[in-house]
This record gives C-alpha cells, structure tokens and sequence, in this order.
C-alpha cells in the first residue's frame, strides 16, 4: 500500500492470477470509527498473443465498513469467545484495545460491565429469546452466608463490586446462567433467556460485603438495587441438633441486634462442661 493510499501488486515469476473470482488481498484499518471504502481507479494488465494490455475492470459501489458491536475479536460475527472476553475485560484480565473496548461497549455508555454481556447474549439470540418483564425494582438481602434478590421484573444479569475473604459454596442459579467471580467482581449472567427461579443466588462462606450493584433485565434496563441485612426478628436459641449425639452436635440461635453472648453446655448432673461463646456478637445467625 503506497502512501497515496495506493494498492499495487505485480508477480516477480511470471505467475498469473486464475481466472475466476478469487481473493486478491486483505485490508485491515487502523481506528475504530467507521470508514466508507471506495474505489477510485483501477488498472490491471495482463497478456495477449505475448503482448500486454490493460483489462477493463467494473469498479462497484462504495462500500460502508462499520463498527460491529459485539465483535471483541474482530473475526466479523458475534458469539460465545466475544462473550468471554468482555468478561476477562471487566475482570481486568484483559487490557483491551481501542477497538476492543468500543467493540465490547455494546451499550455504549462507555463502561463496560454486564450490561454490555447482557446485550451480546441478545444479540447471539436473536429473535429466539423471550424478554419477560421489565425491571421495576430489586432488594439484595445480605446475611446469614446467603445472597438472595428480590425482584420486580425478570433479571438478565447482575454485577456486585465486593470485598472480603469469602468462597462461594453453592449456588442456587438454573440452567442456562453463568456465575463468575474475581476477587472484587462477581458476574451472573442468562446465556438462553432462562429466569431466576430461587431468590437465593447463592451461598458462601467468610465475609462478603456489597460494595455496588448493577441488575440489568432484557429490555436495556439497568437499575441499582437496595441492599440489606438478613437479621432476625428475635432471640432465638434452637435446640441441639442431632441430640443425642456422639461426639459432635451443632446448636444454633439468633440475635436480632448486637449483644454479649454466653453459651454454655452442661450435663445431666448440671456440671458445666464447656464454654462455646463468651464474646460480644453482632446481629446474625449463628451456628
């Protein structure tokens, strides 16, 4: 390519192109915004009875090259590996390009999260998929090593922006939803249009704060959810289960607010024989 925006190809052998169609060469642009490509003017020359002659040639229209959103890897369609990339963008595993990013900003709000997953699924789906509700409103309940949501609406995907030292045990999501997680991000999303089915999104172990969240349906809707503790509504201590047992029972109670526990068992003489909490807890179940 010439620095008048030139193409020239010529053979150094002697070789000729076949005849027929036939692919002569690739163009890629630099830049993401969208080029209209035309043909000026063209000469080809080949050989008749050992002489050269130029080859009349039909130009053809103009030809619009756009931006195709969705298309992280620029391989001119959309699908899963897309999918996957905006993910390791959002998990900043990947450190997207110019055009990678705007390819990956399905949205276009210039952020991409799982509003952008979300809107490649329906592309990938196309008219397969049946949208359900528009989002209304959503309540995250927080508490007892359990996430639950509450919705008006039919939920597509969310992102919750979190911190603590935390593994997810168990997750509730049907068929058809994807669950991810980096140590700050986790992502749920539908692959097929599937609902939620259970409130309870999943289960985990240690400490799991929410620091933000984006709950998107599929209509392009993307609302912030209210966040709130799963607290008791009373003092509750639950009886020893199993009982009796040998060696190893669990015993569980509730507290509704903060307060100074003390626990202890004691035998059938009324001897005590351990301390299991002798501390200041917060609000909660415990077991």
């Amino acid at each position: 390519v010439g620095p008048n925006n030139s193409i020239i190809g010529f053979s150094l052998s002697g070789a000729s192109i076949p005849t027929g169609d036939g692919l002569l060469t690739t163009l890629q642009f630099a830049g993401c915004d969208d080029t209209e490509l035309c043909i000026i003017n063209t000469e080809i020359t080949g050989f008749e009875d050992g002489d050269p002659i130029i080859l009349p040639v039909n130009i053809g229209e103009c030809t619009n090259l756009e931006l195709l959103l969705g298309d992280v890897d620029s391989n001119g369609y959309v699908n899963v590996i897309d999918l996957v990339q905006i993910v390791g963008i959002i998990f900043e595993e990947i450190e997207p390009s110019e055009c990678q990013f705007s390819a990956a900003n399905v949205f276009e709000d210039g952020i991409i999260s799982v509003t952008d997953i979300v809107a490649v699924v329906q592309i990938i789906l196309g008219g397969s998929l049946t949208k359900g509700n528009a989002l209304e409103n959503a309540e995250l309940y927080n508490g007892d090593e359990r996430l639950k949501v509450v919705a008006v609406g039919d939920i597509a995907g969310m992102q919750f922006e979190v911190n603590g030292d935390f593994g997810i045990t168990k997750h509730f999501l049907p068929v058809g939803w994807e669950i991810s997680r980096s140590d700050h991000t986790i992502l749920m999303f539908s692959t097929d249009g599937t609902p939620l089915i259970d409130e309870v999104l999943f289960e985990y172990s240690g400490e799991l704060a929410i620091n933000s969240n984006i709950i998107v349906d599929w209509h392009g809707n993307s609302i912030t959810a209210t966040i709130s503790s799963i607290i008791p509504t009373d003092y509750v201590l639950l009886s020893a289960y199993p009982n009796p047992f040998n060696p190893v029972t669990a015993i569980s109670f509730e507290l509704p607010e903060a307060a100074f526990v003390s626990l202890k068992v004691y035998d059938m003489n009324g001897r005590e024989i351990a301390e299991l909490v002798n501390s200041e807890l917060n609000g909660g179940y415990y077991t």
